[in-house]
């Protein structure tokens, strides 16, 4: 329901000739939350037709019920507008607007130009579907009348609604009854009383009768003044319903309410009412609804405003006067197609708008990079800079302490620099070969799978190569592969098969190449029952050959 939630405190005022009404409302998720409700009624001496007396008496009232909200939205009533229902073709909904105000020119009793015209689609839009619309046209000078009020009260004016879609908005809301058949609804006030007929959810048909209803004091009924943290009124009287005056009262709006009826049948003549619905707070709702029912033969109910804003009965019935202000909080942040706001209507896209959609979001794009550039570099890159500058400082400062009696250039360092670069590298190049026969010789297999009938040392590039005579064939992979683990790269050469008084058929060469980081020492094997260190007392003692250095495979 709303296009954009602020949860802050908003105004929907809502007046007649005879009475004034506000709802201080905070707009939450999918449903309002009413703060306060004022009712007041006006006085004799405010000249409703001078925006500057009736906007200061808004602004008085609203200072002595302690409000002081300031953003506002206002309902303009019924017989303020002139209603036309329009079925348009299927219409892109940018096009929709020019397609409306071509057709409703000849509807108006008056220049377009001259009022201000907005429309709300009835039912889900669908481009590919003919559509039917509600339109109102408002005269220039009624709106201008509407926002010099909202300006004496002190108000920020934020919508214009229409009071019957108000009405429907409220009637609609946690009231299934309202949104599918043919629904009756009627929002008596003391002065006036607004007559709606909705179709599935839809406003068809709107009527705004003039019947002045008695009030309670008129009546001799007292009401009980309800001043608390929500509600600034009188509650709904309990009338006599056997008086003459009352009866009078319900009569002339049974007529207005049948004339009405009649008026819309003419557009619709198998139309068959499934149900009424009847609010307001003058006292004759009850026995207008009783009677409506029997006339009518169609359920009635009273509007009950709780459904919607999760009231007790007592709260919801004392709100049941308020329903086009209530109407107008549910919608105060709606748009699209589907709502009124003749603060702000409905206009077609122009040729140049639609050549300038697709630059939109790429020129925010743009907007968006470069602000991010500049917030980046002031708040990233700067300080780095500065850190920079700061270091630089310091790298001269140093050069200049370690510089020569003379303050010539920083010899010593670049000399000393390099004699320590050639102190590293000899270490880099020294090996202990004793160290890497130790790990060379823990990571040698056992005895009874190979043993080494030559060792053989290189420098440049440092090369231990391992000659040795194995049982099977992979052996020396193994071997390869626990070199490759204690650090080392190793790699075997060409393997040969010969006979061999030994039982050691092939012979392998395994090349060990050696690195400053080489060398990380491998867990060293536990022997198993019967293993032997290669070169040890056993089998692999008899017939050593001849090598070049100590046998590899010695411990």
């Amino acid at each position: 329901m709303f296009a954009n939630l602020t949860g802050k405190r908003l105004l929907a005022i809502d007046w007649d000739t005879l009475s004034l009404r506000v709802v201080q409302f905070r707009a939450l998720k999918e449903k309002v939350e009413i703060l306060k409700a004022l009712s007041v009624p006006m006085p004799a001496e405010i000249r409703q037709d001078d925006a500057e007396s009736l906007g200061a008496f808004l602004r008085q009232a609203l200072l002595q019920a302690g409000i002081r909200d300031k953003r506002a939205a206002l309902t303009i009533p019924r017989e303020k507008v002139v209603l036309n229902t329009l079925t348009v073709p299927p219409t892109p909904l940018d096009e929709l607007p020019s397609l409306v105000q071509f057709q409703i020119v000849k509807e108006l009793p008056f220049a377009a130009d001259q009022a201000t015209l907005d429309f709300a689609v009835r039912g889900n839009y669908d481009a590919k579907l003919p559509t039917e619309v509600l339109v109102a046209a408002v005269r220039n000078e009624a709106m201008t009348f509407y926002t010099q009020v909202a300006r004496e009260a002190g108000l920020d004016l934020q919508r214009v609604g229409l009071r019957p879609h108000a009405n429907l908005v409220a009637f609609s809301a946690g009231a299934e009854v309202a949104k599918s058949g043919l629904c009756l609804a009627i929002d008596i006030g003391p002065s006036l009383t607004e007559i709606n007929v909705i179709r599935d959810g839809g406003l068809v048909f709107s009527r705004s009768a003039s019947v002045r209803l008695p009030s309670a004091a008129e009546l001799g009924v007292s009401t009980d003044t309800l001043i608390d943290s929500r509600i600034v009124g009188h509650a709904v009287p309990n009338m006599d319903a056997t008086t003459e005056t009352f009866r009078d009262a319900v009569g002339t709006l049974m007529v207005e309410i049948t004339r009405s009826i009649e008026a819309y049948r003419a557009t619709d003549p198998s139309a068959k009412l499934d149900q009424i619905i009847v609010a307001g707070a003058t006292g004759v709702e009850t026995t207008l609804a009783e009677t409506l029912h029997q006339r009518l033969g169609a359920h009635a109910e009273l509007y009950n405003p709780g459904l919607a804003l999760d009231l007790p009965p007592q709260r919801a019935r004392e709100l049941r006067g308020f329903s086009a202000a209530i109407g107008l909080a549910m919608e105060f942040h709606s748009i699209g197609p589907g709502h009124f706001n003749f603060l702000s209507p409905k206009k077609s896209v122009t040729a140049r708008e639609k050549r300038m959609r697709p630059a939109r979001p790429a020129a925010l794009a743009v907007i968006m990079v470069l602000l991010g550039a500049v917030l980046y570099r002031q708040f990233v890159v700067a300080p780095k800079e500065k850190e920079v500058a700061a270091l630089k400082d310091s790298i001269a400062t140093l050069k200049r302490e370690v510089s020569g009696p003379n303050g010539g250039k920083v010899d010593g360092v670049e000399a000393l620099r390099k004699r320590v670069a050639a102190v590293q590298g000899w270490f880099d190049a020294q090996h202990v070969w004793t160290s890497r026969l130790i790990h060379v010789t823990h990571a040698f297999p056992s005895d009874k799978d190979a043993y080494a009938t030559a060792i053989a040392f290189a420098d440049q590039p440092p090369v231990i190569e391992v000659q040795m005579q194995t049982k099977q064939s992979d052996v020396s992979k193994h071997f390869v592969d626990a070199l490759k683990k204690a650090g080392y790269t190793a790699s075997t050469g060409a393997q040969t098969e010969s006979a061999n008084k030994l039982g050691y058929p092939y012979s392998d060469s395994v090349k060990i190449f050696l690195t400053a980081e080489s060398g990380r020492a491998p867990e060293t094997p536990k022997p198993t029952s019967g293993d032997q260190p290669a070169g040890s007392k056993g089998d692999s003692g008899k017939g050593k050959p001849t090598t070049s250095a100590p046998a590899g495979g010695a411990r």
